[in-house]
């Protein structure tokens, strides 16, 4: 949370430099931050947790690679509450 809070002062006060940073040089922070959480363990262990955990994983993953990160995000959230208020019900 405290990165957050600090990642958006940033972004507030420091706009027109932040801007100006490449965007293929935010994407290689993507995919390095991505492969240093998403080692093949993590990613098995979280396949194995339940049913509907792994499908709100698989959704969010294939929606940001085609389609773009903010759906992925935007996807993944509506996913999970979607799954877990069906989980809830039953």
């Amino acid at each position: 949370m405290v990165h957050a809070v600090i990642l958006l002062l940033i972004v507030i006060l420091f706009a027109p430099l932040v801007s100006a940073i490449p965007t293929v040089a935010i994407a290689g922070v993507l995919i390095g931050t991505s492969y240093r959480i998403l080692n093949p363990a993590s990613l098995r262990e979280s396949l194995q947790t339940t049913k509907s955990e792994a499908f709100v994983l698989v959704i969010t993953a294939l929606v940001t690679l085609f389609i773009d990160l903010i759906w992925g995000i935007a996807i993944g959230i509506i996913t999970h509450f979607i799954t877990s208020w069906i989980s809830r019900r039953n």
